[in-house]
């Protein structure tokens, strides 16, 4: 609490973005079901759902989600030492104390909160494959999950400025590397907003690059 209140940051959680007000070529605040919030700079930065977001501003972006399957076993008494990834079938594996995560595949199906079981048995049977020690059993479908890889045409993320708004920047696109490239990002966008030359050429990042 005291952190938020020292940096003034508000957190307006569950609220769907249902548009934008603009003057001219900026915008000036962002729309929401319960109130319009005032800003002086837009950040685009909620993944798969870029386009959605980017259509309320007449933005075409062209991205799609990009599912991949995880589950977890849990007390392991026999675990891996070091993550992995099993390259022939796409698959990872992450060890955390007893626990493993075992993920992989895309998946591109738009946002479908289906769970194909075929996928799922596709990843259990690649790593006992690789780990036919282990001989794990099959997940149990409640250590099943997903989530939304948002992937670009080229597998290069859209960060920077956008001429539709002086005032819009669109930071997303990371596919599998989200995490990971998440504090680059950070910096690349902390620079444009300063108006300070990036650390990097980021022409190849444009959003403007399939328009």
């Amino acid at each position: 609490y005291n952190f938020l209140k020292l940096s003034k940051v508000r957190f307006v959680l569950n609220t769907k973005v249902t548009g934008f007000e603009k003057n001219t070529d900026r915008i000036t605040s962002v729309i929401t079901p319960n109130e319009n919030i005032l800003a002086d700079i837009i950040i685009i930065a909620n993944g798969s759902w870029m386009p959605e977001t980017a259509k309320l501003l007449g933005i075409q972006t062209l991205l799609q989600p990009g599912k991949g399957y995880s589950f977890n076993y849990n007390h392991l008494t026999k675990n891996l030492t070091y993550p992995s990834i099993l390259v022939d079938n796409r698959v990872a594996t992450t060890p955390y104390g007893s626990r493993l995560r075992v993920g992989g595949t895309m998946e591109l199906s738009g946002h479908d909160n289906k769970i194909l079981p075929k996928r799922i048995a596709a990843i259990h049977q690649a790593f006992n494959l690789y780990y036919p020690s282990m001989q794990l059993p099959p997940p149990q479908p409640e250590n099943v999950w997903f989530g939304y890889r948002p992937v670009t045409p080229d597998g290069l993320p859209y960060i920077g400025k956008h001429r539709a708004c002086s005032n819009i920047l669109f930071a997303g696109g990371h596919a599998m590397l989200g995490v990971t490239a998440a504090p680059g990002t950070g910096k690349l966008i902390s620079e444009i907003i300063k108006g300070q030359k990036t650390s990097i050429d980021i022409t190849r990042f444009s959003p403007e690059r399939f328009g």
